[in-house]
């Protein structure tokens, strides 16, 4: 058809324009609606599952409908009939009263439910996204959820009825914060009375969304023209009963856990405030305070491992001003020596003193006589109180290497590298101090000629940082070396005393007490450890995490020990997960004011995951990919910001689409293949059990699930049978190997073998439990009774 030049042309006017992207967002929000009903759609028909009898099938408050509610509200989530409780999560159990009162007692109906409560997380979380960040970020909100809808790390908490706890405390701050920002518009009461009583039942539901009492009020702080006061007095409202829960009425965590998120939001009012032409001076001040707080971190926790996390934060001090970060550094350094009686620290803050005063003595012709005294100060003293040469031998041996650098430079880099081979060769420890002190020396000293030969300044900059990122290596690594040698650790796998590390067992007077006793197959943190080896299997479970949210391929219904054991700093593992950690701090103070998705995004990531991390409460399993639902809204949101950032989009757009379009489908395939695993607990453990060889307690589960089978399924023929019993002895029997002292294991594995006439066998699985535990009966007599019936005697 001919085309009319008399039609009047359509002008794209800014309303229409945003009636256009209003349009889409309504639309969005019912697309994601879908997807996420669709993709765990296969999950309707799955049967219960692990641990859903802690809230439904036969459940003694659950089943009672909402007759039960009062008794609901004043008891812990779980209690047995040896008046063992823990927890606190009386929303979960009163969404399954509920639902039973309506619908009955049936795993599809609580299926059913779940999948529709994360649908409408997803299309609430939407909501959330485009309030928060505008509706010129729809398309990156849209993303965002998305990713939330269909990533395969939450089908462990949609195809568990048990994990709805999750789903709700998610879903209800998702509302809180919806609420939020609706008072941040408008100051009405309404919103403000809704966004305490969503958050109130956020917390009622799971208490770890307690780090949100901090992201969301800064959040909209920095998003949103609100009168702090107002936030400020909301943020008090919410924290104090978020305090309460997660304290768990000790009166010292309450105050910390009361006062921390506060302080922190109002540090986030002072910078969002801060102006650099007006207040540039005083920015020093914000990378000191984090060194501070590190450096006391360090202290309090007895681990000086921790160090290396001040490595960003020094080199940002040493940027916006060179002289403090030198004072303060060697100051810092004779504190940590004075207070962990360590020569690594004193010869640092020597060093540090020494080599500044030189090299504005020779290089820039100034003296700086405070800085010296300090340095003789510092030396003679820790002579004195130590009497060790070594650190004046070193002490000369720098001065020497400073001269040359100014006089020889060619001559210091040979002097240098000659002092590195003699340390290698002759030192006892080739990875001791010795060593980076030397490489240190030799890198800077092959910058400095470089400099001087081809006047590049750049490296002037880069000569003091990569030298201070050495040391402070340096100083890491050798505590832990020196802590290495220590008596920390019985033999793993071997009969000595473990020492397990066991919390006091709740007696169900405080009801608030989260966490149970664990057993060192659940997570090996349990046996006495040092605190080097709590940091780095932190790192390591962190890094779990990070890898689950970009390759969740492997997922599994357990982890634990060996899956999961207590790592060295060392570990390759670890280093990467330091450093990728260590990134993302890095961007969420640098993208400060310039990209709050980036920023926020990954703010909300860390302080969610951090809880699971193994350093503040164990975790059963050492990981959990539950525990990953909160914190990977963040994740998604800081991805986004990257994408926005670098506009990935905008530059590259068909091949961008396509390449999100295949990761998508992808993901959404992965969800739906792992929904079918979730079928029931036979099937969930059968899948799972061939990449989980090395974790004892899922062997064990696994076994005592095909015991189980065997006995209570009355379809089965005796051949069946006797196939899922010998199965049972085969995974009993792998546990066992993994951790002979698994005294659980053994003892069920001598009533397997008991099972499928394997007396021999069953009579060492019981003798086995007798060395675990010398006072126990019941594996007394059955070994009596067995070698007593058992014609080919027993060894």
């Amino acid at each position: 058809m001919k085309k009319n030049n008399n039609e009047p042309a359509v002008t794209i006017t800014p309303e229409l324009a945003a009636q256009g992207t209003s349009s889409w967002i309504k639309r969005f929000r019912w697309i994601l609606f879908a997807i996420a009903f669709l993709v765990y759609g296969n999950s309707l028909n799955n049967g219960y599952n692990m641990d859903d009898q802690l809230v439904t099938r036969n459940h003694k408050l659950t089943s009672q409908g909402l007759s039960g509610i009062k008794e609901i509200f004043t008891s812990p989530y779980y209690s047995d009939d040896m008046g063992y409780s823990y927890g606190y999560r009386p929303v979960v159990h009163l969404s399954f009263a509920l639902e039973h009162q309506i619908f009955g007692e049936s795993p599809k109906t609580g299926h059913f439910m779940n999948v529709l409560l994360f649908a409408f997380s997803t299309f609430f979380l939407y909501r959330f996204l485009i309030l928060l960040f505008g509706e010129k970020n729809y398309l990156y909100s849209f993303l965002i959820c998305l990713l939330f809808a269909i990533h395969p790390i939450h089908a462990e908490v949609v195809d568990s009825l048990k994990n709805r706890d999750e789903m709700l405390s998610f879903l209800f701050l998702v509302l809180s914060g919806i609420q939020l920002l609706r008072y941040a518009e408008k100051y009405g009461t309404k919103h403000f009375l809704l966004c305490t009583l969503f958050f109130l039942l956020a917390l009622l539901s799971k208490k770890s969304v307690y780090p949100m009492v901090f992201v969301l009020p800064a959040a909209v702080l920095l998003l949103k023209n609100i009168s702090f006061k107002r936030l400020f007095f909301l943020a008090i409202i919410l924290t104090f009963p978020a305090a309460v829960l997660a304290s768990e009425l000790q009166t010292a965590r309450l105050i910390v856990l009361f006062c921390f998120p506060l302080a922190a939001l109002f540090l986030v009012h002072i910078l969002n405030n801060f102006s650099y032409e007006k207040d540039k001076k005083y920015v020093w001040i914000v990378p000191a305070i984090a060194i501070i707080l590190i450096s006391a971190l360090c202290v309090v926790k007895n681990t000086p491992e921790l160090l290396i996390l001040i490595i960003p934060f020094f080199i940002w001090l040493f940027r916006l001003d060179f002289n403090k970060g030198i004072w303060g550094s060697a100051i810092l350094f004779l504190g940590l020596g004075v207070y962990f009686d360590e020569e690594i620290f004193y010869r640092l803050s020597i060093m540090l003193s020494l080599g500044m005063s030189l090299f504005l003595y020779y290089f820039k012709k100034e003296k700086n006589i405070p800085l010296f005294i300090f340095f003789c100060i510092t030396l003679i003293g820790f002579f004195i109180l130590k009497q060790k040469f070594g650190t004046l031998i070193v002490t000369l041996h720098f001065w020497a290497f400073i001269w040359l650098l100014y006089k020889y430079p060619r001559w210091s880099v040979v002097f240098s590298f000659l002092s590195l081979i003699l340390i290698i060769l002759f030192s006892e420890n080739r990875m001791a101090g010795g060593s980076f002190y030397t490489i240190s020396i030799s890198l800077a000293a092959l910058l400095w000629f470089i400099y001087d030969k081809t006047n590049k300044k750049y490296l002037i900059k880069y000569i003091p940082v990569i030298t201070m990122i050495i040391a402070v290596s340096m100083t890491s690594y050798n505590y832990y070396l020196n802590s290495k040698q220590q008596k920390h650790l019985v033999a793993k796998n071997t009969v000595e005393e473990t020492e397990l590390k066991k919390t006091k067992p709740n007696d169900g007077k405080n009801i608030f007490k989260e966490g149970r006793d664990l057993e060192y197959v659940e997570n090996p943190l349990v046996k006495k450890h040092t605190k080097s080896e709590t940091v780095a299997t932190g790192f390591y479970t962190l890094g779990t995490y990070f890898n689950l949210m970009i390759f969740p391929k492997d997922l599994s219904f357990y982890y634990g020990y060996a899956t999961i054991d207590i790592q060295k700093i060392s570990s390759s593992g670890v280093i990467i997960s330091i450093v990728i950690h260590l990134a993302m701090v890095f961007l969420i103070l640098f993208y400060f004011r310039k990209n709050l998705l980036i920023s926020i995004g990954f703010t909300w990531y860390l302080s969610c995951i951090l809880l699971f991390s193994n350093w503040l409460e164990l975790v059963a399993g050492v990981v959990g990919e539950r525990l990953a639902f909160l914190a990977s809204a963040g994740f998604f949101i800081g991805i986004a910001g990257l994408m926005q950032e670098f506009r990935l989009i905008e530059k590259w757009k068909k091949p961008a689409l396509v390449s999100l379009a295949v990761i998508g489908i992808l993901l959404a395939g992965r969800t739906w293949v792992r929904n079918a695993d979730w079928k029931d607990q036979y099937t969930l453990m059968k899948h799972d059990i061939r990449h989980l060889d090395k974790s004892a307690q899922a062997n064990n589960l696994y076994a005592t699930n095909l015991m189980r089978e065997g006995i209570e399924n009355q379809q089965l023929t005796s051949e069946q049978k006797a196939l899922f019993f010998k199965a049972g002895v085969k995974h009993f029997r792998k546990a066992t190997e993994i951790y002979p002292d698994f005294f659980n294991a053994q003892y069920d594995l001598g009533r397997s073998a008991m099972y499928i006439s394997d007396t021999l066998g069953a009579i060492n699985a019981f003798k086995e439990c007798i060395r675990i535990d010398s006072v126990f009966s019941p594996a007394k007599e059955h070994v009596a009774f067995l070698e007593s019936h058992y014609s080919g005697g027993a060894k």
